[in-house]
């Protein structure tokens, strides 16, 4: 006997489903906003910068966030993070199809050194002698997350009710506590916390560190900028993250919190809720981000530009003008 027709079809479980939102704002202290926020979707074959919110379904070829903190005087701040996001933006989307994490491993590498590489083109502009950005850019693909680290943003992922840092600050304060010059404890108070070792677009050559993680269903990403980081400790970001589960709620209540504790400095922030059928279901709260150490062949090596030498900021005064001029150390605006 023929069955009659199903009065609806079932409904398939979502491969991949990443709920994101990012706000920005300028704080209580500044007279503009310096930081860039970034979304793109290699799917969709586009990218947005500042706010953003929304659901992005289906298998991501790619989808990428990014949050960068410019610096460098009156002009130079804005234009520099704005510049890297859009050359960020636009080498994620070029090149046709990826076929596996270390191949956006290389893609992420590539984007870092080029927005560099146009920052420091653009110093040569009058005004502009002095500009850089920080950069943090995570590019999820399947249940792989990528993260390219340049500077002293940051990138978080809360699991099961705990959040880990998943970034390492490039920093003075963190290079004197891994040398044990610096407890960890002390690092709040510490006068020279502000000075970053690198930037895009400070020096010629940059390294970024290149990791991995393994995300899971219900995990959240957690993208800022110092000015979130530097004012609210990690419980204060658990407990928002824990509490409210809608991410432009959460963008806006960090952001809240920051201003309240002072507001010192841009505030920006990304917030992605990961689920769908893809991803495994947890098994252990440990995060333990792994470096990405990519084949030769996938190093992605196209010539830059000659750029004339840029004159390097001042150094500080005092008992760190050693480690200046040893490291080539970069002031955070």
């Amino acid at each position: 006997m023929e069955l009659p027709p199903m009065p609806f079809a079932p409904a398939m479980p979502e491969s991949l489903v990443i709920n994101l939102a990012a706000r920005t704002d300028i704080g209580r202290e500044r007279a503009k906003n310096d930081d860039t926020v970034l979304l793109v979707d290699r799917d969709k074959g586009e990218f947005q910068i500042e706010r953003f919110m929304g659901v992005q379904r289906g298998h991501p070829a790619g989808v990428a966030v990014a949050v960068l903190d410019g610096m460098g005087g009156a002009r130079g701040g804005n234009i520099a993070s704005h510049l890297a996001a859009q050359t960020i933006g636009q080498i994620l989307l070029d090149g046709g199809q990826l076929a596996s994490p270390d191949e956006l491993g290389a893609r992420v590498l590539h984007s870092l050194k080029r927005a560099g590489a146009r920052i420091r083109r653009e110093r040569l502009q009058p005004g502009l002698g002095e500009m850089g950005t920080t950069a943090t850019l995570c590019a999820l693909m399947d249940s792989k997350l990528v993260i390219g680290q340049v500077g002293d943003s940051r990138a978080y992922l809360w699991r099961a009710g705990h959040v880990t840092q998943i970034t390492r600050d490039q920093t003075l304060a963190t290079l004197l506590v891994e040398r044990g010059q610096l407890a960890p404890e002390e690092v709040a108070t510490f006068e020279d916390g502000h000075i970053i070792l690198q930037a895009l677009g400070t020096e010629e050559e940059i390294h970024v560190d290149l990791t991995s993680v393994q995300v899971h269903r219900d995990d959240v990403l957690l993208v800022c900028s110092d000015g979130l980081s530097g004012m609210i400790d990690d419980n204060a970001i658990s407990q928002v993250l824990t509490e409210v589960t809608d991410p432009d709620l959460a963008c806006q209540r960090l952001i809240e919190l920051a201003n309240n504790a002072g507001g010192h400095d841009n505030i920006s922030c990304v917030v992605a809720h990961l689920s769908g059928a893809l991803l495994e279901e947890t098994q252990e709260v440990t995060i333990e981000p792994e470096k990405l150490i990519l084949p030769s062949e996938l190093i992605i090596e196209e010539p830059v530009d000659e750029l004339p030498p840029v004159a390097a900021e001042p150094p500080p005064k005092g008992i760190l003008a050693w480690l200046w001029r040893l490291l080539g150390l970069q002031r955070s605006s």
